[in-house]
């Protein structure tokens, strides 16, 4: 059995699968027209630092409120 036997009987259907295999790793990973994880990654850490935002915002109003209140009540 020669070398290019060996290749098309074995290692060819293999690379075909495996390169069908990549091209859906890919299309996952940068979108092929929808966003991929990449860009939902980001959009998640987005939110993260917008609701950590609103968060000491939140905090920052009820330190305000509360000090606001102890002056009042003294």
């Amino acid at each position: 059995m020669s070398e290019a036997d060996q290749y098309e009987r074995v290692c060819k259907h293999e690379f075909v699968e495996i390169g069908g295999k990549l091209d859906k790793i890919d299309a996952v990973l940068r979108g092929n027209g929808k966003p991929g994880i990449n860009t939902r990654l980001d959009r998640l850490e987005q939110d993260a630092k917008r609701i950590s935002r609103v968060v000491w915002l939140v905090c920052g109003a009820c330190v305000t409120v509360a000090g606001a209140v102890l002056i009042k009540l003294l």
